[in-house]
């Protein structure tokens, strides 16, 4: 597994893929609370206020999407030594 590396091989403790996902739910998070303000200031706009319910709707699934594949790069991160559960899972400690 790549461990996330700078440009002056410095190593982190996390993969590149899996900082972007973190930043990428992280970011879409925070626009979920921005769009909430948003629909209240619609409410007398119909039009308006169904364009951004239709936003939000996507940017919930896409987060819902995006956790999913950080679940599983995180389960695959597991270290050395430490066995993986049936269900693929990491391990209780």
């Amino acid at each position: 597994m790549n461990q996330g590396k700078t440009s002056s091989g410095q190593n982190f403790p996390l993969d590149n893929l899996v900082y972007d996902l973190i930043m990428v739910i992280a970011k879409k998070s925070k626009a979920l609370k921005a769009m909430d303000q948003y629909l209240q200031d619609a409410q007398n706009n119909q039009r308006v206020k169904e364009s951004f319910e239709k936003i939000r709707k996507q940017d919930e699934e896409q987060i819902k999407e995006l956790t999913q594949h950080l679940s599983y790069l995180i389960g695959r991160q597991q270290p050395a030594g430490q066995p993986k559960s049936a269900s693929g899972g990491s391990s209780d400690r």
